[in-house]
């Protein structure tokens, strides 16, 4: 036998391993779904980057950042205490399953009576909301697409006193995103509704017809409390767990536009694909190269054009004739819909993209610089160049002398999009 001390201490090393088992099971959950998520994010991000130009021509800045960003911190539910929980709850209703089973098996059957009634309204609440929290998050990337165009283009709304017109815009998205918003509030308060009455109807129940057993003499009173008193352990975990049905349809829409993009074709060539391009004189040949940014209307027809090695060409033409798309095709920021082009003979379609692009100098209309020194943005054409092949790239591009009299010389931050150069610079 063992004395009541005995019982309380143990009674405490139980609550204290409870305590632990808690917390590491919490740590645990909680470091796996983080680190899932970051591999997620990388891979996604890397991912995007294989895509062709079509894609970003056809998707938002801020949209792409709200996958990579919203989306994916609402899947990370899914993968930690959402998951975990849901096992815990799931394995803790069995187990009680068992034993109200076990004390009395007709009281059980009126205690799981409204289950049916549970799982059926759960599994259709389920795809509403998943199908809700979809179109939430497609209006919240809306919503942040149009937040990154006005301040991307600031300068612009403040010239031509657009902030009137930006403000109303910002408006209407922010109620369209509230009212989808409104809808998910509904379909989870009918979830959570639904839950409470038919976890508290069969407790009625229970001592409803319990009472006749009593009178009959098929059971205790002593019994039927007992019973009763296992019935919380029966329905909390019922409740939790549509409170967890919630979250997953969240986290389960957020998983599935993340997976809209990974189902996405990357670019013939990324991922070492194909051989090397091997330049030796660098003539460039264009054979009956037909291609247009949209189906059924060319904007380069039968284009046929040779640029012998070491000579220079210039384009002419009127614009939108096509000349800077001929220069894109060159580097496979678009594949021609017919012909071929080539350098030194060699069909650049089937060649690995890296090699192609690394070996020619291509400069944008629109050139585009980083946040970061001056230093860091020379070294983009080449990450591991040192301070002599710096400073020569500067001078090549009659920049050296302007570079040396920034604040901090090549080491001056310039701001994003280089906002803190002046337009020559």
């Amino acid at each position: 036998r063992f004395s009541f001390d005995q019982l309380m201490g143990a009674a405490v090393l139980v609550f204290l391993a409870y305590a632990l088992i808690t917390a590491l099971r919490t740590h645990l959950a909680d470091r796996l779904a983080h680190r899932m998520i970051f591999d997620i994010r990388r891979d996604l991000f890397q991912h995007i980057q294989k895509l062709p130009l079509d894609f970003y021509h056809a998707k938002q800045t801020g949209a792409i950042s709200s996958r990579l960003v919203s989306d994916v911190s609402q899947a990370q539910n899914f993968f930690g205490l959402a998951g975990t929980n849901f096992f815990m709850d799931f394995t803790s209703l069995l187990t009680i399953t068992c034993v109200v089973s076990y004390l009395n098996w007709k009281l059980a059957l009126v205690t799981y009576s409204t289950l049916p009634i549970y799982l059926f309204l759960q599994r259709r609440l389920s795809r509403r909301m998943r199908l809700n929290s979809r179109e939430a998050r497609r209006r919240m990337e809306i919503l942040e697409g149009g937040i990154h165009e006005s301040i991307a283009g600031i300068s612009e709304i403040k010239s031509f006193t657009h902030e009137g017109e930006q403000s109303r815009r910002f408006g209407d998205r922010c109620w369209s995103y509230l009212l989808s918003a409104y809808e998910n509030v509904r379909t989870n308060a009918t979830s959570l509704g639904t839950t409470a009455l038919l976890t508290r109807v069969p407790a009625v129940l229970v001592i409803w017809i319990g009472g006749h057993f009593v009178v009959q003499g098929q059971i205790t009173v002593g019994a039927l409390m007992a019973f009763y008193a296992y019935l919380e352990m029966v329905y909390n975990p019922l409740t939790r767990l549509s409170e967890l049905n919630i979250q997953l349809a969240n986290s389960r829409a957020a998983i599935d536009r993340l997976f809209e993009f990974f189902d996405l074709a990357t670019e013939t060539g990324t991922d070492g694909q194909g051989p090397p391009l091997t330049v030796r004189a660098g003539g460039i040949r264009f054979q009956g190269v037909t291609f247009g940014y949209l189906p059924g209307q060319p904007v380069l027809k039968g284009i046929t054009l040779e640029v012998k090695p070491g000579s220079r060409v210039a384009l002419v033409g009127a614009s939108g004739a096509g000349k800077s798309t001929l220069v894109k095709l060159l580097v496979r920021f678009h594949d021609s819909w017919e012909g071929a082009i080539s350098i030194d003979s060699q069909d650049i379609h089937g060649v690995n993209l890296q090699s192609l692009r690394s070996q020619v100098g291509y400069v944008q209309q629109d050139p585009v610089l980083f946040s970061g020194s001056v230093e860091d943005n020379i070294r983009v054409g080449k990450p591991g160049a040192d301070q002599g092949e710096i400073v020569r790239a500067a001078e090549r591009a009659n920049a050296l002398e302007f570079i040396r009299q920034l604040p901090n010389g090549f080491q001056t931050e310039i701001g994003e999009r280089g906002v803190k150069l002046s337009g020559g610079q």
